[in-house]
């Protein structure tokens, strides 16, 4: 349970996460509610948790 309350109260946790690696035209695409595509404004990196 610890975990998962750092995990929502740190950064993964945040309601626009998604927006600093998605514009909201991609993310919202019909194309992006069917399968995987890549972030268009910057990579996806998750550090290590500890």
């Amino acid at each position: 349970m610890e975990g998962l309350n750092r995990l929502i109260l740190g950064p993964y946790g945040d309601k626009d996460f998604q927006l600093h690696y998605y514009s909201e035209a991609l993310l919202f695409s019909v194309n992006a509610r069917h399968q995987w595509v890549e972030p268009d404004l910057q990579p996806l990196d998750f550090p290590e948790l500890p």
